[in-house]
């Protein structure tokens, strides 16, 4: 990602809120992509699993089809991560990475607490391979 990208989330997470220049930047330079992540985030899309006691933390984006795994900010279980980010790389970021950024940057999201014992169920069914 470019030092403006990391420069407007900073921006965004200091202020909560999305000013016009960064609307602009990330509008431009990420087109549909930030346009559906910024609805999933007003949609309440998604969703930050803390699992207790370990307070391991994943973090989920609803999907139309299904629920889709983002792991940091370098991999999400989307079929467009895997076609156009990794294969042909004509892509830097999915939208759902993009959503979960801001949300993130915006506490904009869904705590969901669960125990322990329940992570590994959760775990194969956000793992699982999306059908075409």
């Amino acid at each position: 990602m470019s030092g403006d990208f990391e420069r407007y989330f900073k921006d965004i997470t200091r202020r909560k809120c999305l000013t016009v220049q960064a609307l602009k930047f990330f509008s431009e330079n990420y087109g549909e992509r930030f346009w559906k992540a910024l609805k999933a985030v007003t949609d309440g899309l998604i969703k930050k699993y803390v699992f207790t006691p370990s307070n391991r933390v994943e973090w989920i984006i609803v999907g139309k089809k299904r629920d889709y795994l983002i792991v940091s900010e370098l991999y999400c279980s989307c079929q467009d991560f895997y076609i156009n980010v990794v294969l042909r790389k004509n892509a830097e970021i999915c939208y759902h990475l993009l959503a979960r950024r801001l949300a993130e940057a915006l506490d904009c999201f869904e705590e969901i607490r669960v125990e322990d014992d329940k992570y590994e169920k959760f775990m194969c069914e956000w793992r699982e391979i999306e059908d075409s």
